[in-house]
Protein backbone atom coordinates (compact mmCIF):
# COMPACT_ATOMS: atom_id res chain seq x y z
CA UNK A 1 0.00 0.00 0.00
CA UNK A 2 1.34 3.44 -0.88
CA UNK A 3 -0.07 6.55 0.77
CA UNK A 4 1.02 10.20 0.56
CA UNK A 5 2.37 11.43 3.91
CA UNK A 6 3.54 14.85 5.03
CA UNK A 7 7.13 14.21 3.88
CA UNK A 8 6.40 12.16 0.75
CA UNK A 9 5.15 8.75 -0.21
CA UNK A 10 4.92 6.07 2.47
CA UNK A 11 5.20 2.41 1.49
CA UNK A 12 3.37 0.07 3.85
CA UNK A 13 3.98 -3.57 3.11
CA UNK A 14 3.09 -6.78 4.86
CA UNK A 15 6.24 -8.75 5.68
CA UNK A 16 6.20 -12.35 4.50
CA UNK A 17 8.17 -15.37 5.63
CA UNK A 18 11.03 -15.83 3.17
CA UNK A 19 10.90 -12.26 1.90
CA UNK A 20 9.67 -10.72 -1.35
CA UNK A 21 11.19 -13.37 -3.61
CA UNK A 22 9.62 -16.34 -1.82
CA UNK A 23 8.85 -19.02 -4.41
CA UNK A 24 5.43 -20.25 -3.30
CA UNK A 25 1.91 -20.20 -4.63
CA UNK A 26 0.21 -17.00 -3.55
CA UNK A 27 -2.24 -18.92 -1.38
CA UNK A 28 0.70 -20.43 0.56
CA UNK A 29 2.63 -17.23 1.35
CA UNK A 30 2.86 -16.82 5.13
CA UNK A 31 2.79 -13.47 6.89
CA UNK A 32 5.83 -12.81 9.07
CA UNK A 33 4.54 -11.76 12.49
CA UNK A 34 7.98 -11.47 14.11
CA UNK A 35 7.71 -7.66 14.07
CA UNK A 36 4.80 -5.38 14.90
CA UNK A 37 3.92 -4.29 11.37
CA UNK A 38 0.19 -4.11 12.16
CA UNK A 39 0.74 -1.56 14.94
CA UNK A 40 3.14 0.39 12.72
CA UNK A 41 0.66 0.46 9.81
CA UNK A 42 -2.16 1.65 12.06
CA UNK A 43 -0.04 4.40 13.59
CA UNK A 44 1.01 5.58 10.16
CA UNK A 45 -2.55 5.51 8.82
CA UNK A 46 -3.81 7.46 11.86
CA UNK A 47 -0.97 9.95 11.51
CA UNK A 48 -1.71 10.54 7.83
CA UNK A 49 -5.52 10.44 7.90
CA UNK A 50 -6.39 11.43 11.48
CA UNK A 51 -7.38 14.91 10.34
CA UNK A 52 -8.79 13.95 6.96
CA UNK A 53 -12.49 14.39 6.31
CA UNK A 54 -13.27 10.69 6.80
CA UNK A 55 -10.21 9.29 8.61
CA UNK A 56 -11.65 8.94 12.08
CA UNK A 57 -14.95 7.70 10.69
CA UNK A 58 -13.24 4.64 9.20
CA UNK A 59 -10.40 4.16 11.66
CA UNK A 60 -12.23 1.95 14.16
CA UNK A 61 -13.31 -0.57 11.54
CA UNK A 62 -9.84 -0.47 10.02
CA UNK A 63 -8.42 -1.13 13.46
CA UNK A 64 -10.58 -4.27 13.62
CA UNK A 65 -9.04 -5.53 10.37
CA UNK A 66 -5.54 -4.87 11.70
CA UNK A 67 -6.31 -6.67 14.97
CA UNK A 68 -6.78 -9.94 13.06
CA UNK A 69 -3.65 -12.04 12.95
CA UNK A 70 -4.04 -13.78 9.61
CA UNK A 71 -1.63 -16.59 8.84
CA UNK A 72 -1.61 -16.23 5.05
CA UNK A 73 -1.13 -13.13 2.89
CA UNK A 74 -4.02 -14.26 0.69
CA UNK A 75 -6.42 -14.16 3.66
CA UNK A 76 -5.12 -10.74 4.75
CA UNK A 77 -5.60 -9.31 1.26
CA UNK A 78 -9.06 -10.84 0.97
CA UNK A 79 -10.08 -9.23 4.29
CA UNK A 80 -8.77 -5.88 3.08
CA UNK A 81 -10.65 -6.23 -0.21
CA UNK A 82 -13.85 -7.11 1.67
CA UNK A 83 -13.35 -4.09 3.94
CA UNK A 84 -12.82 -1.55 1.17
CA UNK A 85 -15.71 -2.96 -0.89
CA UNK A 86 -18.05 -2.82 2.09
CA UNK A 87 -17.12 0.81 2.76
CA UNK A 88 -17.66 1.69 -0.90
CA UNK A 89 -20.85 -0.39 -1.01
CA UNK A 90 -19.51 -2.37 -3.96
CA UNK A 91 -20.84 -5.89 -4.21
CA UNK A 92 -18.32 -8.38 -5.52
CA UNK A 93 -18.57 -12.11 -5.82
CA UNK A 94 -15.26 -13.82 -5.15
CA UNK A 95 -15.16 -17.54 -5.73
CA UNK A 96 -12.46 -19.99 -4.84
CA UNK A 97 -11.22 -22.33 -7.50
CA UNK A 98 -9.61 -25.74 -7.26
CA UNK A 99 -7.43 -25.26 -10.30
CA UNK A 100 -5.04 -22.82 -11.86
CA UNK A 101 -5.40 -22.43 -15.60
CA UNK A 102 -1.82 -21.45 -16.33
CA UNK A 103 -2.18 -22.38 -19.99
CA UNK A 104 -4.51 -19.38 -20.39
CA UNK A 105 -1.97 -16.89 -19.01
CA UNK A 106 0.11 -15.32 -21.75
CA UNK A 107 1.60 -12.30 -19.97
CA UNK A 108 4.58 -12.45 -17.64
CA UNK A 109 3.71 -9.92 -14.94
CA UNK A 110 6.58 -10.88 -12.64
CA UNK A 111 7.44 -7.85 -10.51
CA UNK A 112 5.25 -5.54 -12.62
CA UNK A 113 3.29 -4.23 -9.66
CA UNK A 114 5.97 -3.29 -7.17
CA UNK A 115 6.31 -0.10 -5.13
CA UNK A 116 9.34 0.94 -7.18
CA UNK A 117 7.61 0.85 -10.56
CA UNK A 118 3.90 1.44 -9.95
CA UNK A 119 4.02 4.98 -11.38
CA UNK A 120 5.48 3.76 -14.67
CA UNK A 121 2.72 1.27 -15.47
CA UNK A 122 -0.46 2.80 -14.11
CA UNK A 123 -2.78 5.46 -15.48
CA UNK A 124 -2.66 8.96 -14.01
CA UNK A 125 -5.99 8.10 -12.38
CA UNK A 126 -8.55 10.48 -10.96
CA UNK A 127 -7.78 13.66 -9.06
CA UNK A 128 -9.20 14.40 -5.62
CA UNK A 129 -8.23 16.26 -2.46
CA UNK A 130 -5.32 14.72 -0.51
CA UNK A 131 -4.41 15.67 3.06
CA UNK A 132 -0.86 16.84 2.31
CA UNK A 133 -1.42 18.00 -1.25
CA UNK A 134 -0.45 21.57 -0.37
CA UNK A 135 2.87 20.30 1.02
CA UNK A 136 3.94 17.50 -1.37
CA UNK A 137 1.60 17.94 -4.32
CA UNK A 138 -1.01 15.54 -5.64
CA UNK A 139 0.02 11.90 -6.09
CA UNK A 140 -2.02 9.59 -8.28
CA UNK A 141 -2.21 5.81 -8.03
CA UNK A 142 -2.23 5.72 -4.27
CA UNK A 143 -3.92 3.02 -2.25
CA UNK A 144 -7.72 3.02 -2.41
CA UNK A 145 -7.67 3.84 1.30
CA UNK A 146 -6.33 7.28 0.39
CA UNK A 147 -9.34 8.05 -1.77
CA UNK A 148 -11.75 6.67 0.83
CA UNK A 149 -10.23 8.56 3.78
CA UNK A 150 -10.26 11.84 1.86
CA UNK A 151 -13.52 11.61 -0.06
CA UNK A 152 -15.67 9.17 1.93
CA UNK A 153 -18.19 6.74 0.45
CA UNK A 154 -19.18 9.11 -2.36
CA UNK A 155 -15.77 8.47 -3.94
CA UNK A 156 -17.24 5.36 -5.54
CA UNK A 157 -18.77 7.67 -8.16
CA UNK A 158 -15.27 8.77 -9.14
CA UNK A 159 -14.01 5.24 -9.72
CA UNK A 160 -16.97 3.57 -11.42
Amino acid sequence: MIIPGSNGLIHLSVPVVGGRKVNLLYKDVLIDHSGNWQRDHLRTILSVYGKSAWGLHYFESLEAIYSKREKFLFDWNLNCLDWICSKLKIAIDIKDTDFFADDQITLDLTDQFTPSNYMKIMNPGIQYFQVFEDKIGFHSNMSSIDLLMNEGPSCVHKIL
